[in-house]
């Protein structure tokens, strides 16, 4: 008898000695003292809880799992508890990265020599596997021994159907036993069974009580459920106040969706004080969880300067990571900001390649804009092919401005096969929508076409549609066909009206027409000074055909003083535009040095152009030049080209 006590107060006292050293945290010398009474089922669980922790030996979940066996076997509750989330979940053995790197490196220095030592470090492995079965068996036993964590988490497992079949009544008796003591965690779950309808009748109110109770008690999943049901009106009366109470308890334990929301709440002064400050505080913290809608919803905030100016560098930063999180309405909004160096370097490839990630998801404008760079070589290589692929998969989703540009493909052969029949039936169906290019385009073909599909009552419907639209280009065809088919005062009159229309809107073609207009109409100076001021706007436009007017009026004095350098200066300007009579004419006035220094370079230089342009007269200067020199070109007047 005295050596039992004597065996007993020993063990007892080494039992105390271990738990002192643990909580001055002398773990290694813990663990050597709970080893020499691992007997004791105590023993066994703190020796479990180290490994567990990785206090005074390698961290290792396998051997935490035995040891927590080893306790559980003998009735240990909180160790079965333990062992139970350790199978449900399943855990790696090595957490710290150091060890994973050496155990890599040591594999490839000596695999053989790596395994042993694998072997000491972890003589029970390094990983433990999950199983859920197991870890309902153990968590139903520390639950029926009494442990509420247990009884709460039981009722988890058996209203989810994890590690065991569902099981709605048995999972409603383990919440009861747990909310005895006012468990938070079972509040919520029967608040889910009487949401759900399982087990019982769907009964929100009913619901919102426990979750109510359960976030009272502090759980942040009962705060962000009635906080929910309370914004959206979902099976109780909607009520901002006790949406933003409920939510802010949720939020302030880190729950994104519940900051999400509440930052709404602060951002428009629903329920709570308007508070841009903390509105974007908690935008921040949900977009700092990747919480998409958050991202964006930070992002439009900086970038519309909600309580403050806007801040596109900010705005382009949370625009980027919604992006990266794979949302194409942001990628889009990346790929334009690129485009245009808004918060972020202008990147035309940057630009290309976001619009080309927001199309392939489907992003209709972003597949505009792609098949926009694929036809103009922009940040891509130029690809009709893929341009006409793209401006077609946009048009199939109702783009009417892609339905235009498709449907001009097919009417060309342009990237896609020549095809009239599809090429008016995607003009067609843009024009359902009122797309002024479209309405236009139909227009002009209806005018201008083969003999056979013109039809001028339809131009002029299609035309006039476009042109409420205010599209000048339509305008300016609405003009000229009102000119050409009128014959009465009051469509003259229209088509006048119009063409000022058109060029007041700053469309070159406009005011060059104009301008040609009033200068032949212009009784006195000033009616000669407004046709001079529209033509000039249109030359500014790098309008040849104005330059070339202008040239000619000025080397001609034909109503204007005569000024042979301005002559020459506009003149360069249509030659480099193009236009070939005015190539021949700038070549003949630096032959013969009027208006500007001879020079018969420069001047061979642009005969040579303006014959590659088809002006005869230039090829015979050319051959006159092989034959003389130097040669003296044939008497220049100035030459207008045909109105377009």
């Amino acid at each position: 008898m005295q050596n039992l006590l004597t065996f007993r107060n020993l063990t007892t006292w080494r039992l105390a000695r271990a738990r002192a050293a643990d909580a001055r945290g002398a773990f290694s010398k813990s663990y050597q003292l709970y080893r020499k009474v691992e007997h004791l089922p105590d023993a066994q669980f703190e020796i479990a809880r180290l490994f567990y922790a990785g206090k005074g030996v390698v961290r290792s979940y396998p051997d935490a799992a035995i040891w927590f066996r080893k306790a559980a076997d003998q009735g240990h509750v909180e160790a079965c508890y333990e062992l139970g989330k350790i199978y449900l979940n399943g855990s790696a053995a090595v957490r710290n990265q150091n060890s994973a790197v050496w155990l890599e490196a040591a594999k490839q220095n000596d695999a053989g020599l790596a395994e042993d030592n694998l072997k000491v470090l972890y003589p029970a492995g390094m990983m433990l596997e999950a199983d859920p079965k197991e870890g309902f068996r153990w968590l139903k036993q520390a639950a029926d021994y009494g442990h509420t964590d247990a009884q709460a988490m039981v009722g988890d497992l058996l209203r989810l159907g994890r590690g065991c079949e569902k099981d709605f009544d048995q999972a409603r008796a383990y919440y009861i036993k747990a909310d005895a003591v006012e468990h938070a965690g079972a509040a919520f779950g029967l608040g889910a069974l009487y949401m759900a309808g399982q087990g019982t009748d769907r009964d929100p109110a009913t619901a919102a009580s426990w979750y109510e109770k359960a976030a009272r008690r502090g759980n942040l999943h009962g705060a962000a459920a009635i906080g929910m049901m309370s914004l959206q009106g979902n099976g109780i009366p909607a009520d901002m106040s006790r949406a933003a109470e409920f939510l802010k308890m949720a939020a302030d334990k880190g729950h994104v969706l519940s900051l999400f929301h509440l930052a709404k709440l602060y951002l428009n002064g629903e329920g709570i004080a308007q508070d841009y400050d903390k509105a974007e505080s908690c935008f921040r913290s949900a977009a700092k969880a990747k919480h998409l809608p958050a991202c964006m919803a930070l992002a439009e905030f900086y970038s519309r300067g909600l309580g403050s100016v806007p801040n596109p560098e900010e705005a382009a930063r949370w625009y980027m990571m919604a992006a990266e999180l794979g949302d194409a309405s942001a990628q889009m909004v990346i790929g334009r900001l690129y485009a245009r160096g808004e918060g972020i370097g202008q990147n035309i490839f940057g630009a290309a390649r976001w619009f080309q990630k927001a199309a392939e998801q489907g992003h209709a404008t972003a597949m505009h804009n792609v098949a926009v760079f694929y036809s103009k070589g922009e940040g891509v290589e130029r690809d009709t092919a893929q341009a006409a692929n793209w401006f077609e998969k946009a048009a199939q989703q109702g783009m009417p401005e892609s339905q235009t540009r498709i449907g001009m493909l097919y009417l060309n052969g342009d990237g896609v096969p020549k095809d009239r029949a599809k090429g008016l039936e995607w003009l067609e169906k843009a024009t359902a929508k009122d797309e002024p290019e479209a309405l236009t385009a139909l227009g002009n073909l209806y005018v201008n076409g083969p003999a056979e599909t013109r039809d001028i009552p339809k131009a002029e419907n299609y035309l006039r549609r476009a042109a409420k639209r205010d599209h000048a280009p339509a305008i300016l065809l609405l003009a000229n066909l009102l000119s050409q088919t009128g014959s009465d005062d009051a469509r003259k009159s229209e088509a006048v009206s119009l063409l000022r229309t058109a060029a007041e809107s700053g469309l070159p073609d406009a005011q060059y027409s104009l301008g040609q207009r009033m200068l032949t109409a212009a009784q006195d100076d000033a009616g000669r000074d407004e046709a001079m001021r529209w033509l000039e706007m249109a030359a500014s436009a790098d309008h040849a055909l104005a330059q070339f007017k202008l040239g000619v009026l000025n080397c001609t004095g034909n109503g204007i003083p005569t000024d042979l350098e301005k002559g020459v200066e506009w003149y360069r300007r249509a030659a480099n535009n193009g236009h070939g009579v005015s190539q021949y004419n700038l070549a003949v006035m630096l032959m013969k040095g009027q208006g500007t220094a001879p020079d018969r370079e420069e001047a061979i230089a642009w005969y040579k152009r303006a014959a590659e342009s088809g002006i005869v007269e230039a090829q015979r200067a050319l051959d006159a030049q092989a034959k003389l020199a130097p040669a003296v070109p044939p008497p220049a007047s100035p030459q207008e080209a045909a109105h377009p």
